[in-house]
């Protein structure tokens, strides 16, 4: 019996060694080759075995930048931000320094956190103050601006972008006939259009451009005042409360809500716009600015 326990223990031991020096081995060279292949699900799991075995800070940072861009890859813009952002850097000759702070501020422009990407391009800035600030940068801050609709910094940024990569002179002019306040894409205030679908129903439907809904958003909450109001007079009074003016918050409370994500929308759409048109700008040129 003591013999059989001795050997039960001696090969759990041999089989705990043998999957403990099988998950040590891990590689940053397999990573990089699953983020080539697209695999980026296995490209994680893998980046996740470095982080948990490796304790060397620079393998530690290199697997979180290829697990932050197969989550980039993989459209998880949130989680890819967290992770760059978990990089340190204590150096600014770090070969990771420009990428980590450009992965980082795009992945939050993408991600929709405009103010965020400003911060990490800013403290880049400030780390690099004697450095040139690379087009690539430059660019994602200008794209910030014009979602936030920070036009004249974003022009100014934009002429900072052309000179510092001696690009053709003709583009100051199309920089600054792009950035005419005609051409700004107006911008709707989602509570302004809260508050006058709240006053009057479908009126901020009609302020964020949809004639056609806020009509209909009018007809359904008079139709159910008027139901509800007609059912109290013929002495209908339980229909007239539960089923008129039922309907009627609902069709209000829920107009309010419509509107507000129309406003949102159609800013999006309108900055989308014009952000496109500010891309087509660089596509004039021989030599891209983003290097």
């Amino acid at each position: 019996m003591k013999m059989q326990k001795s050997c039960l223990t001696f090969i759990f031991l041999c089989v705990t060694f043998t999957i403990s020096s099988q998950n040590n081995n891990y590689s940053l060279e397999y990573c990089q080759e699953l983020l080539n292949n697209n695999k980026h699900t296995e490209c994680i799991i893998e980046c996740e075995r470095v982080l948990f075995y490796s304790s060397l800070p620079e393998d530690q940072k290199k697997a979180l930048y290829l697990k932050g861009l197969s989550l980039k890859q993989q459209l998880d813009f949130n989680k890819a931000a967290e992770t760059f952002n978990q990089i340190r850097i204590t150096s600014i000759s770090d070969t990771l320094y420009t990428n980590k702070f450009y992965e980082e501020s795009l992945c939050n422009y993408l991600a929709g956190n405009f103010e965020t990407a400003l911060t990490n391009i800013n403290q880049y800035e400030y780390l690099s103050s004697n450095k040139i600030i690379p087009g690539s940068i430059l660019m994602v801050k200008i794209l910030c601006l014009n979602s936030m609709f920070e036009f004249e910094e974003a022009k100014n940024t934009t002429l900072t972008l052309i000179r510092n990569n001696h690009l053709d002179s003709t583009l100051i002019c199309d920089t600054k006939d792009l950035y005419r306040r005609k051409n700004y894409p107006r911008k709707k205030n989602p509570e302004t259009a809260k508050n006058l679908s709240m006053v009057m129903p479908g009126l901020g439907h009609i302020y964020s451009g949809r004639w056609v809904e806020g009509s209909i958003s009018f007809v359904l909450n008079a139709g159910a005042l008027t139901f509800g109001i007609y059912n109290i007079y013929i002495n209908y009074y339980f229909t007239g409360y539960v089923i008129g003016f039922t309907l009627l918050n609902k069709f209000h409370s829920g107009g309010m809500k419509r509107s507000y994500i129309l406003a949102e929308t159609k800013n999006e759409r309108n900055i989308s716009h014009f952000n496109k048109r500010f891309l087509e700008l660089w596509k004039q040129i021989n030599k891209p600015p983003l290097q």
